[in-house]
């Protein structure tokens, strides 16, 4: 008895129309994933133009010639500028020694 052969009940639909569906689902999953790309990108760009890098906001203070580097004030302003929103508060405050009261205010808040 030979069970390789086709059977009535395993009728298929052509390959032709199965890969036809999977196809069209991936072209719509691709165009998701490149609009939801792009759109990651515009964020990313807008949230990086106006802030400047921790790296950039250290040089500055240094620049300032008041925090000497290795103080605890210059090991401080290099963990709290690492978060965004801190170097936000760090470019809004334009006067140069408004920037340093304002480290000098938080390091002095996060040693009570």
């Amino acid at each position: 008895m030979d069970i390789s052969g086709c059977h009535s009940g395993d009728k298929r639909k052509g390959s032709a129309y199965g890969s036809k569906k999977r196809n069209y689902g991936l072209v719509l999953f691709s165009r998701y994933l490149a609009s939801v790309g792009e759109a990651l990108a515009a964020s990313r760009q807008l949230y990086q133009e106006d802030v400047p890098s921790c790296h950039q906001c250290i040089k500055e203070l240094v620049a300032m010639g008041k925090v000497p580097k290795g103080s605890a004030m210059y090991n401080f302003a290099l963990t709290f500028l690492v978060t965004y929103k801190n170097r936000e508060g760090f470019a809004a405050a334009e006067d140069p020694e408004y920037k340093l009261s304002w480290i000098q205010y938080n390091f002095d808040q996060s040693h009570k």
